[in-house]
């Protein structure tokens, strides 16, 4: 009897392990999806804000920058919003393989895209514009080849706190936008 009441003693502790480490890769699981743009594989406008919210300063050298993809509207009306997200999901694959894993890229918004590259010297921002500018001009929505990918872009280097340089990035992003339109 003492021997059964052992084994069955083992047997729920066993049990209870295992619900437990289930329990807890099903809640790590739901806190990385919680900050994942589904569509896109990104990081979500939450964890944007998680950012936005975390204590600490961004050092001299970290640079911002906002994109906006231009004609999305134009795009989902004529042809409808399947090809609009597809717009949206290439973007975010070109902008994730234009710059290093350790750079952070996100879907701030419907179409707006925020990145932050720490240790990246001022005159090193324009490079890294233009390399993803250029890389958007000889892109082509997978789905829809006749689509062209056209961005605006803004963006700012050793600006504080994080907000203001979010806030200086998008304000440079839409004047570049209205350049654009001229």
């Amino acid at each position: 009897g003492m021997i059964l009441c052992a084994l069955l003693i083992i047997g729920l502790s066993l049990f209870s392990s295992i619900q437990n480490r289930k329990l807890s890769n099903a809640n790590s699981e739901l806190s990385h999806t919680a900050f994942l743009d589904k569509h896109t594989g990104l990081p979500n406008k939450s964890k944007c804000e998680e950012l936005l919210n975390a204590p600490g300063e961004l050092d001299l050298s970290t640079a911002c920058v906002m994109f906006d993809l231009n004609n999305l509207k134009k795009v989902n009306d004529a042809m409808g919003h399947q090809a609009g997200d597809n717009m949206i999901r290439d973007f975010a694959q070109l902008l994730r393989k234009a710059v290093p894993p350790t750079e952070f890229a996100g879907r701030y918004g419907g179409d707006e895209f925020l990145l932050l590259m720490p240790q990246l010297r001022p005159e090193g921002l324009p490079l890294v514009m233009d390399r993803i500018q250029e890389a958007v001009r000889q892109a082509r929505v997978e789905s829809h080849p006749e689509i062209r990918l056209s961005i605006s872009v803004g963006g700012v280097c050793g600006v504080h706190p994080l907000r203001e340089a979010i806030r200086q990035a998008d304000d440079r992003m839409y004047q570049n936008k209205a350049r654009n339109k001229e």
